[in-house]
């Protein structure tokens, strides 16, 4: 027999979990009631805030996936995935600027690399690069193992070094072998130079990680036939 604290953790598991399973197949309303009636048990639960916040994103419906992502913040979790997810709703509600005095505020108050990440990643979405990448190589000098901020430096290098930029890009999937977006970003860097064989190995990459990523799933298809075109051209001037 289940006493009380028992009977709410495991109600409250049963919720989540079926929040997830509806989460999987886009069926975000239902999600978020499951979210929500779990976060009526556990109200500062980091894996139930962050999936509701996520749901609401999903849902377009910005407002409230702002409210819960910053209960997680003030609530101390500051990971790289709250972080991120905090950036992408603020950029689609094109507001920017709040994101940005929000996160310098918590920031101040208690600093991290993963705070420190956010307002770069901010200040490269208003194209401050210059204060984007000084912020960066703070953050590298500190820990040079920190991937999403290779990552990022690669991307501000893209229209001004494509070597260097590529090295950044290689550097973030070496110190993160599961970093999909990563491996997405490096195909994209080999077409840009002409090398569609080691474009399409990379799409390939990212795909065995992230299957539903849509802009892999085209960019990969596209560059199909012009690896073939190559490959026949390259039979041809060897005949």
């Amino acid at each position: 027999m289940e006493n009380g604290e028992e009977k709410k953790i495991s109600e409250a598991q049963f919720l989540f979990f079926k929040g997830n399973e509806l989460l999987k197949k886009n069926l975000y309303l239902e999600a978020k009631d499951c979210y929500l009636e779990a976060l009526s048990f556990f109200p500062e639960r980091r894996s139930i805030l962050f999936n509701l916040s996520l749901t609401y994103y999903q849902l377009n419906d910005f407002t409230n996936a702002s409210l819960y992502i910053k209960k997680l913040v003030e609530f101390g979790h500051k990971d790289l995935e709250v972080i991120n997810l905090f950036v992408e709703i603020y950029l689609s509600k094109e507001e920017l600027d709040k994101a940005f005095d929000y996160i310098i505020k918590i920031n101040n108050l208690n600093s991290s690399n993963e705070l420190l990440y956010g307002i770069a990643l901010i200040n490269f979405f208003k194209k401050n690069v210059n204060e984007s990448l000084r912020i960066l190589e703070d953050i590298l000098k500190k820990d040079s193992n920190f991937y999403l901020a290779y990552s990022l430096v690669g991307l501000i290098y893209k229209d001004i070094n494509q070597l260097k930029s590529l090295d950044y890009l290689i550097k973030s999937v070496e110190l993160n072998k599961d970093y999909a977006q990563g491996y997405y970003l490096i195909a994209e860097a080999y077409k840009e130079l002409g090398e569609t064989s080691l474009s399409e190995e990379f799409y390939n990459k990212c795909l065995n990680l992230d299957k539903d990523n849509t802009n892999c799933i085209i960019e990969h298809d596209l560059i199909l036939p012009v690896i073939y075109l190559d490959n026949d051209q390259q039979k041809y001037y060897n005949n």
